[in-house]
Parts: C-alpha cells; structure tokens; sequence
C-alpha cells in the first residue's frame, strides 16, 4: 500500500514539473497608439456687450438734440468733432438761457413732440427737470468703473441718476487790483462787513435765480454764515444786480465798484485772462459753488446716442477736453488741473459749499428768506 502511495505521489511531482517547463513565457505587452487628437471645436464670435449693443444702436441712430445754456463754444466745438469722428453721430445744439430750454422741454411733452435728447443746465435747470418728472433715470456707464472723483458727479441725484453733474466752478470775492491794496484784500467773508466797503460793492441778486442765489443758500446756514452775517452784509449798500453777468464783472474790472461777492465766475476769469485788474479771493471759512449738468430726458428720441455722449463726458479724455474748452475743473481725479484759473481749482483751499438737493428743490423758500433779509424786488 505504501509503495503503491508513494509511486503515486512520484507521479504527481513528474507530471507537475513536465507542466512547468513547457509553459509559455507571458507575452510582452505590445505599446499602444496614443489617442489622435480631438479636432478642435469650431470657435464662436464673441458675444456682443451691453454696451456694445448700445454703441451700434447710437450710430444707426446718427444723431442728438441737446439744449443748452453753459456749454462754452470750445467745448461744443470739441464735443461735436470727437462724436462725429468717433462714433458718426452729429450734435444739433440749440443754445439758450436755462429758463427758454425748461419751457421748450415742457411744451414738448405738452405736445407729445419730443425733440430734445438732453437737456444742459445749472442746478436749477437740473432740478426742474427732476421736479416735473421729465428726466429719465441715466443707466451706469463703463467709464465711471474705477473712477475716483473730485466732485461726485451724481452728487444731487444718487439713487435715481437723474441728473448728471459735469462742472464745479467754486467762487468766493472778486477785487479790483488796482483799487484794493494787497493789504486791504479780505481773508474772510466778514472782512468784507467793514464799513469801508459801504457802497463799494457789486453783487448778483441773491433774490432771484443766480450764482448768489447758490451761494446764499449754502452760505446763510448756521453751519457756514448765517442770517446773522446776511442782514450785516444787507446794510452794506450794494449794488444787486440780476442775471448781468457781464455787466457785474465790468463795474469791478472798470473801477466803478471795488468787489464783488459771491460774483459770475466763469465771466469774471475770462475777464482776467483777457487782462483786467482783477483778482479772486478765496476766503477761509469756504467758499459758495457754481454747478452745471446735464439731463437724460424722456422719451429722447435718440437715447442710445445720448448715453454714449454721456459715458464719453465722464471717460478721461472727455473730462479733459470739457476741462479745457470750459475753462473748468475736472470733477475726474486723473485728469491735471494745470490750464485752471488757480483760485477755482478742486481739492485745495477753503472748504467748498455745495447746495443740497433739498435746498435747490425749495427754492421759493430760499428766495423769500433774501428778500426779508435784502428787501422786496
């Protein structure tokens, strides 16, 4: 039985070991192809902005009406090459005192027979539009991404952007060089209650639409001057002025009044630039504010145009070039202020006084408080 075991177990190592030796070696894995490369996808024209949505619709609309009454002929000049150069859309400017441009805008929609796009004014003209619900609401633009202002330029209507600011002119007391030593120039607005000022003085009326209208409603709050200041200044016996720009600037430049407070600014620096003895005097505790801009309207029956002359206002160049045919500062912070009358810079000096929305909205009010504390018309 053992031997029969054991042959067994013989025969079982044999058979195994005959296995082993006439296995086949593993075949070598053969390399494969790499993937051929993926056609590339057929590519997309990138697809049209917003904004670039808007620029196309302004040129197939070709053109803009816009009033106005502060805009220099430098500048429209300049604003008429660069949007017909740029954009092929042609500027009609109808230029006229703020108060002939709120009634042309009113019988217009009066009528139903909307022509004007915009609507450029001062403050006053601004808020008239916003009162009588006529003024659209100016959609955000691409230059006012990043931008850092001086001024800024929705100052008056933030949440609803209804009028846009494009100009501070800030102010203060025009003198004659030659008739006010450099001794005798008032440092503050109280220098200016002297008695020996009595008489000598010219002023804008303050009792009707005006730079002193927006002076005298910043400067006659507790805060800046006060009524106690403004009824001193009424005994003065001033020469009031309405709506005389030039006929202001004149009385000081030809010696015929010795200052001139709260005055037309912008008049009164191209009088100096074209050589009169004047100067103005910024005084200590601030200064009052000139302030134009502009309004989208309804119903403009070029509102693509308008919004891409609105966003070129507000890009650097176009606050350069406003900046230089205006004669005024930019409200962009970028832009130098080299080419401007130094007195009338931003972000130097006295602190400067602007007139709030509410207090430009209640104008009635303001005009009343001048004429108990300077007298009835």
């Amino acid at each position: 039985m053992k031997k029969v075991l054991m042959v067994s177990l013989m025969i079982l190592l044999m058979v195994s070991l005959l296995l082993s030796c006439t296995s086949k070696p593993a075949a070598t894995p053969v390399p494969t192809a790499p993937p051929a490369p993926k056609a590339p996808a057929p590519t997309e024209p990138p697809k049209e902005s917003v904004w670039d949505k808007t620029v196309k619709a302004a040129r197939e609309e070709g053109m803009i009406t816009l009033y106005a009454s502060w805009i220099r002929k430098d500048a429209e000049k300049t604003i008429t090459e660069v949007m017909n150069q740029k954009y092929g859309i042609k500027v009609e400017w109808v230029m006229g005192r703020g108060a002939q441009n709120n009634e042309k805008v009113r019988m217009e929609f009066q009528t139903g027979n909307h022509v004007s796009d915009l609507i450029a004014g001062g403050h006053t003209v601004g808020v008239v539009q916003m009162q009588r619900d006529f003024a659209a609401s100016i959609p955000p633009l691409p230059a006012e991404r990043n931008a850092q202002w001086r001024v800024d330029p929705w100052i008056f209507d933030k949440e609803q952007r209804r009028f846009l600011v494009l100009e501070i002119y800030p102010g203060g007391i025009f003198l004659n060089t030659e008739l006010v030593k450099p001794e005798d120039e008032p440092k503050s607005w109280y220098d200016i209650l002297d008695p020996k000022w009595k008489g000598k003085m010219v002023m804008d009326d303050p009792r009707v639409s005006g730079p002193a209208s927006l002076w005298f409603v910043s400067a006659v709050k507790e805060d800046a001057l006060g009524q106690d200041f403004m009824r001193k200044l009424a005994t003065q016996d001033m020469l009031l002025l309405r709506r005389a720009y030039r006929e202001i600037v004149d009385h000081v430049a030809k010696g015929s009044k010795h200052l001139c407070p709260a005055g037309p600014t912008v008049s009164a620096v191209e009088a100096v630039r074209a050589g009169a003895p004047m100067k103005l005097v910024v005084p200590k505790e601030g200064t009052g504010s000139i302030g134009n801009g502009i309004n989208l309207l309804k119903n403009a029956p070029h509102p693509n145009a308008a919004a891409v002359l609105l966003n070129w206002l507000l890009t650097e160049e176009g606050q350069t070039k406003l900046s230089q045919g205006q004669g005024s500062p930019a409200l962009l912070k970028t832009v130098p202020q080299d080419w401007v009358f130094e007195a009338t810079r931003l972000d130097q000096g006295p602190p400067l006084w602007i007139p709030t929305r509410a207090d430009l909205e209640d104008q009635r009010a303001t005009y009343a408080l001048a004429k108990t504390i300077f007298g009835q018309d």
